[in-house]
Order: C-alpha cells, then sequence, then structure tokens
C-alpha cells in the first residue's frame, strides 16, 4: 500500500469540504417553547432564532442513532453551470464508522484538479479511500485516531454557522409541523461557511425547516461571490438534507478490503 503526500492532501481536503468543527459533551434536548399554535424547540421565539441552541438540538437528535446527509452544490458563473457537485454520508449511530462519496463535475472553475469521484470508508480505526472508480481506482489506507476525519459527523458545528450568520425569522406553523426559518440578511457575514475555492459570500439567502425534535432537517443556502480564474461573480447554491434518520444502513463498501 502507498501512502504518499498526495493521497494525505486529498484526505484533507476532502475532510474540510464535508465539515468540520468541535462535538458538544451533551446532548440533551432543551425544552420546547410555543409558538403560535405549534409547539417548537428552545432556541425559536416569535421574534429570535439563537442559532447555538438549534444546533445543540440538532447534535441532540443525531447523536446516537444513524442518518444519511445528502449536500447538492451547484456553481453557476453567466448562466453556465461551473461546478456540480453531490456529496452522500451514511453515519452510524455515534460516528463510529460512516461513508462518504463525493461527485463532482466542473467547467472552467478551480477545483477541476480534484477527483471527479472520491469515495472514503471509516471503519472507527482507519480510514480507507478511493479516488477514482473501477478497475483504474486508488486505493490508500489511513490509520486515524476517532472521531477519524470527519470532526462534526452530526454537521451540528456547520449548523451553527450557517444559522447564526443570518437574522432569522421563523414562520408560523399550524399543529405539530415543522418551522421554517428564513434569513434575508446576513448578522454575521465572516461565520457564513463557505469553500476555500471563492471569496466571501454577498447578496445571501438562507431557508432552512426545523421540526419538533430540534433538528435541522434541511437548508438551502444561496449567495454571490468572486472565484479565482472565473471571469465576473459566481451564484453559489448548496441544498442540504438529513434522512432516513434511524433507518440509514452503514457498511463497508467492497473495495475497503483491496487496501489491507
Amino acid at each position: 500500500m502507498r501512502r504518499s503526500h498526495r493521497c494525505v492532501v486529498a484526505l484533507c481536503l476532502l475532510a474540510a469540504l464535508a465539515g468540520c468543527g468541535a462535538v458538544l459533551d451533551g446532548r440533551a434536548t432543551p425544552e420546547p417553547v410555543e409558538l403560535g399554535n405549534a409547539s417548537v424547540p428552545a432556541g425559536i421565539t416569535a421574534d429570535d432564532v439563537d442559532a447555538s441552541t438549534l444546533a445543540a438540538n440538532h447534535d441532540a437528535v443525531l447523536g446516537s442513532t444513524s442518518y444519511t446527509v445528502l449536500v447538492r452544490e451547484v456553481v453557476t458563473s453567466n448562466g453556465t453551470v461551473r461546478r456540480n457537485a453531490t456529496r452522500v454520508r451514511r453515519v452510524a449511530p455515534g460516528g463510529d464508522r460512516y461513508l462518504f462519496r463525493r461527485v463532482q463535475r466542473t467547467n472552467g472553475f478551480p477545483t477541476s484538479s480534484l477527483a471527479p469521484v472520491l469515495t472514503y470508508w471509516y471503519d472507527g480505526t482507519a480510514v480507507t479511500q478511493r479516488i477514482g472508480t473501477g478497475a483504474t481506482a486508488r486505493i490508500d489506507r489511513f490509520p486515524t485516531e476517532p472521531p477519524g476525519p470527519l470532526r462534526d459527523p452530526t454537521s451540528h458545528w456547520g449548523v451553527a454557522r450557517v444559522l447564526g450568520a443570518f437574522e432569522l425569522r421563523p414562520n408560523r406553523t399550524l399543529g405539530d409541523g415543522p418551522v421554517r426559518l428564513t434569513g434575508v440578511r446576513f448578522s454575521d457575514p465572516e461565520s457564513a461557511p463557505s469553500p476555500s475555492f471563492v471569496g466571501p459570500p454577498r447578496n445571501a439567502s438562507l431557508t432552512a425547516v426545523v421540526d419538533g425534535r430540534g433538528f435541522v432537517r434541511s437548508y438551502r443556502f444561496a449567495y454571490d461571490a468572486d472565484a479565482s480564474g472565473v471571469s465576473g461573480t459566481v451564484r453559489v447554491v448548496r441544498r442540504v438534507r438529513f434522512v432516513a434518520v434511524g433507518a440509514t444502513t452503514v457498511e463497508p463498501p467492497a473495495w475497503a478490503d483491496d487496501a489491507r
């Protein structure tokens, strides 16, 4: 097995793309409050949203169960799609195992040098990384300490950052339905997560859906930015969904044995 410097760099970059952050120690969900006719989680009032409290709720729900994270990010410039990337992450209860796959298509964009398909499997003690597909794929295995390269398995830190970047207002709900949060004005632009290949976000908007248990089921984050090597402004639209909560199966891929 070859452990090249290039593979280490690729793994670090992948970890950055997947999202990093500190893990909350406690996972006790705060008591809900009332909003109109609905019971909603702590951190939401009729006039305000506390991003850190919602992030704690989110972590409390997902921290001890399995789930799948679906991310799609599309970057356009002058009506042309410059980057179309999808990420799927399947996480076992407690985040002690996970399978990650990123697929991207680019058109004259800074990330064109990244592998179109990259997958990794974390088994609790090591990461097995696969670059490419089929017989020509390169596979390497790297021992690592828990929780592996993904420092924020529940994405609660990413949730705190994106929600904390905006002045958010909840939409009134009926019954026990979810609460929809809308943000059209930055309150802390520097908190907004953005990839290293684009400049600071501007003209941003955010919509998020939070259920009665307090975890963020989905959000859409859109903004304008400058990108190196791309003429004019680019538009970035990122959609994130947390699905199959408690119903996700996390098994090692067949190719993981090839690196042993």
